[in-house]
C-alpha cells in the first residue's frame, strides 16, 4: 500500500504534469471527466443509465463509442458570455461557429448564431433540443439560431463530433449539438448579469426569472422562464486597430517602397493601415476627359497622376475644404485596387459598427404530468423575439456616372475648366467615380420564432421506454433598410440643372419629365418602370462633387425604407421504442439493448424580397432583380439501433461491445438514401477502453439549394484568366485558349466598373450529399490517480457530391483550362464582342464537390482535494480541464474528379493546427475561482489563404497570425445557500482578433468586464 508521501508525490507530479501539457483552458467538462467521477466516486454502484447523444439507447457514457464533449450551467456561467454561440464556439470543434455579434460581419443574417463543426459548414452540423430537432433560423437551410435557445433553462450541451445521420436524420453528417434543458424545477431563480468592454461599448445586460412548480400531488411540474439580453454596438471608430486596415498588394524588391511600410522589401503583399481602393473616393472622382479621345472611364490615368487634357488634370476632387484640387489615389499608389492613403475609399470606412446593437428576448413554458405511472404527457414551448440594428459602410457605389455639362452643382473652378476647354476646341467629356459614404445603410432585422413539442412518453415494468411526439417551428423574419438606394432616383437626383426660373438647382426631370429612362444605366429605369412621378416635384437634387455634400431632402428622396420577408415552418411527428432483452435473451456481457422508430418530417421555407428589388430599382439588383423564394419537402424515416455487449468481466476482458444504427428515408426531392454506422467498445481493464466509430451520413439539399430563382453575384472586373499576368498560370491549354478567345498581351483594364454581375440559383436536381466517418479512440481512467481521465480520438471526415455554387473565377478559368473552348464553362461566360471583356456569367448550385477533415481531439481531466497533498486546514479543491485540437487535414475540391486541385486549408485562418483550451478551477468552501486560457496556432492571414503562395514564400508580409494565448478570469462567491455573486475579465491582455470577418481568435470587443447576481428561492 503507497504511504502517504509517494500518495502525495504522485498527486503532485499529477498536478504539475498536467498544469504543464495543459497550461491554457475553457470552460468545457468533458465525458471523460463523467466516466472519471462515475469510477472513483461510486465504483461499487450501479451507474446510472441515461441517453447520451450520439444513440437512443439508454446506457452510461462509460460505454458509448462516440466522443461527446459537455459543458454545463456553471460554464456558461462561468464564461460571462450571453450568448451561447459564443461560448460553444470556443470548443476546438466547433472554432469556425457564428456568433450572433458577428454574423453581419460574415454574410449570414444579422443577430442569428450558428455552430459549425469541423468548419464543414452549419448546414452540416444539426442543432437538437433535447434529442429533437429545431426549426431553421435561416430562411431555405436547416441552419438554427442558437441565440433563441433560453441560457437559463440549459442543464448541459453536449457535442456529438461525429456523423449521427443514422441516429438523427440528414444534416447530422459533421456531428450534432445537443441542448438538454431543464424540465422538472420547482421553486424561483433569478440571474441578473451586466458586461461592459474596457472601451466603454459592447454593454451587455443579461436578466432571467424561471419559476417553477409541482402539482397534482407531485405528479406534474411546470416550469416558466423569462430572459431578456441586450447587447451594446460598437463603432469602426473606436476600434482603431481595425478601422482602415487592409491587405495592399506591392511590386516586390523596392527597398523604398518597403522602408516606407517598413515591411520585407522580398514581399509582396503587406497588410497595411489606412489602406485604399484608389479606383474611387468619397469625395467623387471628377473624370475631365476629351471626347476625341476618351478613355472610358480613365481609370488608366491614375498610373499617370500627372496626366492632363488641355492643362488640367484629369482626374480632381472637391475636397473639405471645398476647394476643386488635383486627385490624389494614394501616397503609396500600388495599382487600381491597392493603396496606402491619399483621397481614395478607405478599404473598411471609418463609419459604420463592427458589432450590432442585438436586443433578444425568450420565453420557453414547459410543462409534465404523469396520467398513469406508464404514461408521461408533456408540452415543451418556446417563444424568441430577437431584434438586430446595424450601420453599414458603403451604401452604394459607381465607377463611372455620366455628369452633363448644365449640371446644377458643378462647382465654378471646374465649370472655369469646363469653358477653357471648350475655347480650345477640346469637346469634354464629365463623369464621376464616388462611393457613397454621406448616408451609411442603416438596417433592422426583427426576428420571431416559435416552437412546441408535445407528446407522451413512458416507461414499462419491463424497462422499455417509449415516445411519441408532435413537433412545431416556425420562424418570421422581417429585414428591414431604412436606406435602401432607389437607383431611378438616384441618377435622377444626380442629373440636375439650374431652374430657369426660379434661379435653383433642381433635377431635370422636373423640368422635363421625359429625361431619367435614357439617363439612368439601370433597366427598369430604362424601361420606363419608375418609383416616382417625373415632373412631380418629388425629385431632390444631389450634390455628389465632394464628400458630405447630400442635403436632406435629397437623403429622403433617394434612400427609402425596404422590408423584405422570411418564413420557415418545421412539423415533426416521431415515434421511437428502446429498451434490452434482459429477462429474455442474455449475452455474455448482458442484455441486447435496441431502438427502433419512424418519423415523418416537413420543412418549408418562403422569402419575398423587397418590392424595390423585385422591380430592379434597388442598388442591389444591379442587373438581376431578386426573386422570391417558395420551397418545401417532406420525408418519411425509418431507423434503428443496437448495442451488443458480446463479453464482460473475464480476463483481458472488462467489457467488449459493438454498435450499429441504420437509417432509411424517403424524400419527395431527391429519392430514397440510406445512412448507418457501426461501432464498438473494448475495455481490457478498468483502468482504459478503446472505442470507434465508422458511418455513411447523407444530407438532402435545403431549399435554397433546390429552388432559389436566380440571384447577382459579382466577381473583381481585374480577375480574367487571359489577362497577361494569369495566362500562363494554368493548364497547358490556357495560353492557346486564351490567344483564340482574347488574343495576345490582353489587359481587362478598360471597364465601366469595378465589379462584373452575373447570376447564381438553385438546382431542383441536385442529389444528396454523402460523408463517411470514422472516429477511433480511447479513454483512460487510472485508478491509482483518482480523479484523473483522459480521452484521445482520431476523426477523419469524407465529404462527396458536396453542393457548391461553382465560383465564377472557377468557372471562367476551367472555360479556358480545358483542352478545348468547347466545353460547358465556356458556355456560362459571356464577352464583350469588341474588347472581349467578361461582361455575364452564370453559375448554380451543383454535386460536383468533396470536403476532407482529419485530425486528433484530445481531452484531459484532473479534480483533487488539495488536503491529499498534505496541506493542513480547509484549502478546497482544484480542477483542471484540456481539451484541443490537432487538425491533420482539411481539404475543399470545388471538383471532386480532380483530385489533385484543392485549396488546402489546414493552417489558414480559422483552421489552425493547434486549438488547446484549458481551465482550472479552485474551489473553497463558498469561493471559486476559475482561470482559462484559449490558445491558436499560428495561421495564414486572410487574403493570403485564398492566392498561390507554396511556390512563393514570400508572397506577403506579415505572412501568418503568431500563436496567440487568450485568458479570461472569473470568480463567484455564495453569499449563503441562495445567493450568489459573480463576476471576470475576459480578454485580459486585450488580445488584438485576427485581421478576419471570422474573427478569431477573439472578438472585436477586447478586454471587457462582467458582474453578475443568481438567486434561488
Amino acid at each position: 500500500m503507497p504511504s502517504v508521501i509517494q500518495r502525495r508525490q504522485a498527486l503532485l507530479a499529477g498536478a504539475a504534469g498536467l498544469a504543464l501539457s495543459a497550461s491554457l483552458v475553457l470552460p468545457a467538462s468533458a465525458q471523460a471527466q463523467t466516466e472519471a467521477q462515475a469510477q472513483t466516486e461510486a465504483p461499487d454502484e450501479a451507474v446510472e443509465e441515461i441517453v447520451v447523444t450520439g444513440s437512443r439507447i439508454a446506457r452510461s457514457n462509460l460505454s458509448s463509442p462516440s466522443p461527446v464533449t459537455t459543458i454545463d450551467a456553471t460554464d456558461i456561467k462561468r464564461s460571462g458570455e450571453t450568448d451561447i454561440s459564443s461560448l460553444l464556439r470556443e470548443i476546438p470543434a466547433l472554432n469556425s461557429s457564428l456568433p450572433a455579434n458577428q454574423s453581419d460581419q460574415n454574410g449570414a443574417p444579422a443577430g442569428v448564431g450558428l455552430l459549425d463543426l469541423r468548419g464543414l459548414g452549419s448546414e452540416r452540423t444539426l442543432v437538437l433540443i433535447n434529442g429533437r430537432r429545431h426549426v431553421s433560423g435561416v430562411a431555405g437551410t436547416a441552419a438554427v439560431d442558437v441565440t433563441s435557445i433560453p441560457v437559463a433553462l440549459i442543464e448541459r450541451v453536449e457535442t456529438l463530433t461525429g456523423g449521427a445521420s443514422a441516429i438523427y436524420g440528414a444534416d447530422a453528417v459533421s456531428g450534432a449539438v445537443n441542448f438538454i434543458l431543464r424540465d422538472d424545477f420547482e421553486g424561483l431563480d433569478v440571474r441578473s448579469q451586466f458586461g461592459i468592454s474596457e472601451r466603454g461599448d459592447s454593454e451587455d445586460l443579461f436578466l432571467s426569472a424561471t419559476g417553477g412548480t409541482n402539482f397534482a400531488d407531485g405528479r406534474g411540474n411546470a416550469v416558466v422562464s423569462v430572459e431578456y439580453t441586450q447587447t451594446g454596438n460598437i463603432k469602426v471608430e473606436d476600434r482603431p486597430n481595425i478601422a482602415g486596415l487592409g491587405f495592399a498588394a506591392f511590386v516586390p524588391n523596392s527597398p523604398e517602397l518597403a522602408a516606407r511600410l517598413g515591411v520585407n522589401p522580398d514581399a509582396v503583399n503587406s497588410f497595411a493601415q489606412n489602406a485604399r481602393l484608389p479606383v474611387s473616393s468619397p469625395f467623387g472622382i471628377i473624370w475631365l476627359q476629351d471626347q476625341n479621345n476618351f478613355n472610358d472611364p480613365g481609370f488608366i490615368n491614375l498610373l499617370d497622376p500627372g496626366a492632363t487634357v488641355g492643362g488640367f488634370p484629369i482626374a480632381q476632387i472637391v475636397d473639405e475644404t471645398g476647394t476643386l484640387r488635383a486627385f490624389n489615389p494614394a501616397d503609396i499608389f500600388l495599382d487600381l485596387f491597392n493603396g496606402i492613403g491619399g483621397d481614395a475609399v478607405p478599404g473598411l470606412p471609418n463609419i459604420g459598427w463592427l458589432q450590432p446593437k442585438l436586443d433578444r428576448v425568450n420565453v420557453n413554458g414547459n410543462v409534465n404530468y404523469k396520467v398513469l405511472d406508464q404514461l408521461n404527457f408533456f408540452i415543451e414551448s418556446k417563444f424568441s423575439y430577437n431584434a438586430t440594428k446595424s450601420v453599414d459602410q458603403v451604401n452604394g457605389f459607381n465607377d463611372d456616372i455620366p455628369i452633363s455639362l448644365d449640371n446644377g452643382f458643378i462647382p465654378t473652378a471646374l465649370r472655369s475648366q469646363i469653358d477653357s476647354l471648350i475655347g480650345q476646341g477640346i469637346t469634354p467629356v464629365l463623369t464621376v467615380s464616388r462611393d457613397n459614404l454621406d448616408v451609411p445603410a442603416q438596417t433592422q432585422a426583427d426576428q420571431y420564432s416559435f416552437r412546441v413539442v408535445t407528446g407522451i412518453d413512458g416507461e414499462f415494468d419491463n424497462g422499455w421506454s417509449y415516445e411519441v411526439s408532435y413537433n412545431f417551428g416556425r420562424t418570421e423574419r422581417n429585414f428591414t433598410n431604412l436606406k435602401t438606394r432607389i437607383e431611378d432616383r438616384f441618377f435622377a437626383a444626380v442629373d440636375s440643372v439650374i431652374d430657369p426660373d426660379s434661379g435653383e438647382v433642381v433635377c431635370r426631370s422636373d423640368l422635363d419629365p421625359t429625361a431619367i429612362p435614357p439617363i439612368s444605366p439601370f433597366p427598369a429605369a430604362r424601361e420606363g418602370f419608375l418609383s416616382f412621378n417625373p415632373g412631380s416635384g418629388q425629385c431632390a437634387p444631389i450634390n455628389i462633387f465632394g464628400a458630405n455634400t447630400t442635403s436632406e431632402a435629397a437623403e429622403d428622396f433617394i434612400f427609402q425604407r425596404s422590408v423584405e420577408n422570411s418564413e420557415l415552418t418545421q412539423q415533426v411527428i416521431s415515434g421511437f421504442i428502446s429498451g434490452d432483452t434482459a429477462g429474455f435473451i442474455e449475452l455474455p456481457g448482458g442484455a441486447i439493448g435496441f431502438a427502433a422508430g419512424a418519423e415523418y418530417r416537413e420543412e418549408k421555407s418562403e422569402f419575398e424580397p423587397n418590392a424595390f428589388e423585385t422591380a430592379g430599382l434597388s442598388f442591389n439588383s444591379v442587373t438581376t432583380s431578386s426573386e422570391p423564394v417558395d420551397g418545401r419537402f417532406d420525408v418519411w424515416e425509418v431507423f434503428g439501433e443496437v448495442n451488443i455487449p458480446i463479453i464482460s468481466d473475464v480476463p483481458f476482458i472488462k467489457d467488449l461491445s459493438i454498435d450499429g444504427a441504420v437509417r432509411y428515408a424517403d424524400y419527395s426531392t431527391v429519392g430514397s438514401t440510406v445512412s448507418w454506422n457501426v461501432g464498438g467498445s473494448y475495455a481490457p481493464v478498468d483502468d482504459i477502453r478503446f472505442r470507434g466509430t465508422f458511418g455513411r451520413s447523407v444530407r438532402a439539399p435545403n431549399i435554397n439549394e433546390l429552388f432559389s430563382p436566380p440571384q447577382p453575384i459579382f466577381i473583381d472586373a481585374d480577375f480574367d484568366p487571359c489577362n497577361a499576368n494569369r495566362v500562363n498560370a494554368g493548364t497547358e491549354f490556357r495560353a492557346q485558349n486564351c490567344q483564340a478567345l482574347v488574343g495576345d498581351n490582353f489587359n481587362s483594364t478598360n471597364f465601366n466598373s469595378a465589379f462584373v454581375t452575373g447570376r447564381a440559383g438553385g438546382n431542383p436536381d441536385l442529389a444528396e450529399e454523402e460523408a463517411d466517418t470514422l472516429t477511433i479512440g480511447a479513454v483512460i481512467t487510472p485508478r491509482w490517480i483518482p480523479g484523473l481521465s483522459a480521452t484521445v480520438d482520431f476523426y477523419d471526415v469524407e465529404i462527396s457530391d458536396a453542393i457548391i455554387v461553382v465560383s465564377a473565377e472557377r468557372i471562367i478559368e476551367n472555360c479556358v483550362d480545358a483542352p478545348s473552348l468547347d466545353n460547358e464553362f465556356c458556355a456560362l461566360v459571356t464577352r464583350d464582342p469588341v474588347n472581349r471583356n467578361i461582361t455575364f456569367f452564370e453559375s448554380g448550385q451543383q454535386n460536383v464537390a468533396a470536403l476532407e477533415a482529419r485530425g486528433i481531439d484530445f481531452e484531459v481531466s484532473y479534480g483533487f482535494d488539495l488536503a491529499d497533498l498534505g496541506l493542513s486546514g480547509n484549502w478546497g479543491s482544484i480542477d483542471i480541464r484540456t481539451n484541443g485540437t490537432r487538425n491533420l487535414r482539411r481539404r475543399d475540391f470545388d471538383f471532386q474528379e480532380f483530385s489533385d486541385q484543392f485549396d488546402n486549408q489546414l493552417g489558414e485562418n480559422t483552421f489552425p493546427k493547434w486549438i488547446v483550451n484549458t481551465t482550472a478551477t479552485w474551489q473553497v468552501d463558498q469561493y471559486s475561482l476559475s482561470w482559462q486560457t484559449r490558445f491558436q496556432s499560428s495561421q495564414l492571414l486572410p487574403n493570403v489563404e485564398n492566392l498561390s503562395i507554396e511556390s512563393d514564400p514570400l508572397f506577403a508580409d506579415p505572412f501568418e497570425s503568431g500563436n496567440a494565448f487568450v485568458h479570461d478570469l472569473s470568480a463567484s462567491y455564495d453569499i449563503t445557500d441562495r445567493f450568489q455573486i459573480y463576476g471576470g475579465i475576459n480578454n485580459i491582455a486585450d488580445r488584438k482578433p485576427f485581421l478576419s470577418n471570422l474573427v478569431r481568435p477573439v472578438s472585436f470587443v477586447g478586454r471587457s468586464f462582467f458582474i453578475g447576481f443568481n438567486g434561488t428561492f
